[in-house]
């Protein structure tokens, strides 16, 4: 019964950071509508912003948090194997693969409005998500290496850290929304550029607490230090 209430904990322990992520994650796209709404945008615009979001988890999202994924299981097995320079390895070779997948379809992104037109989308509505995409490019390029960061760190049990760049970013988004949306009036472009300086912030927060936060005696930073060398990763 202890060994079982201490695995339970243990999970727990791991596994409730990660939760808050998530939680947090979706609260972004939460407070685009309502501060959209607030800030006097139309139908056609909280139509648009909403299609757009919906486009971008479609198309570039979906595909690229499946390889990183995959990425994710190859380090955790070479992580629990003690294995932490081949972890290093995979994660920054990951980012490679992450970041050349993402052109493509980041091009796709870019002329959503022509594709939402040629589905038959109404007009009005698919120049707003038109408008959405394109400007939530460069925060779709930074969150695809975010994603994996943050699954990395969960992977080798620093849940903690991705939960609380997730909290900074999400107050520094909040700001950014008032700002953007409810001051400037800049409507779907201002929640898009609210959630690529949220994003920008996360990853940053992220190897920061990686770099300064985390104990010098955890396995994090010998995979941080590794180099992509092959001799590297002899034991």
């Amino acid at each position: 019964m202890k060994e079982l209430l201490k695995e339970h904990l243990q999970i727990l322990r791991v596994g409730f950071p990660a939760f808050l992520f998530v939680m947090l994650n979706n609260v972004l796209f939460i407070a685009n509508s309502i501060f959209l709404g607030q800030g006097g945008g139309s139908a056609a615009e909280i139509a648009g912003m909403g299609i757009g979001a919906s486009f971008t988890t479609i198309v570039c999202n979906a595909f690229v948090t499946g390889l990183n994924n995959s990425v994710e299981i190859l380090a955790a097995q070479s992580f629990g194997g003690g294995e932490f320079q081949v972890a290093g390895l995979q994660l920054k070779r990951g980012r490679v693969i992450v970041v050349v997948a993402t052109v493509p379809l980041l091009v796709v992104l870019y002329f959503a409005e022509e594709i939402l037109l040629g589905l038959g989308l109404e007009e009005a509505v698919s120049l707003e998500a038109g408008k959405y995409c394109r400007w939530m490019v460069p925060g779709t390029a930074i969150w695809c290496v975010s994603d994996l960061q943050s699954q990395f760190l969960n992977c080798i049990q620093l849940t903690k850290g991705p939960f609380l760049a997730q909290l900074l970013a999400t107050l520094l988004h909040l700001a950014c929304l008032a700002l953007f949306v409810l001051h400037l009036r800049l409507a779907v472009v201002g929640a898009a550029l609210a959630n690529s300086l949220s994003t920008l912030a996360t990853l940053l927060f992220m190897l920061a607490y990686q770099t300064y936060i985390v104990p010098s005696s955890h396995p994090v930073h010998r995979i941080v230090a590794v180099e992509m060398h092959r001799q590297n990763l002899q034991p």
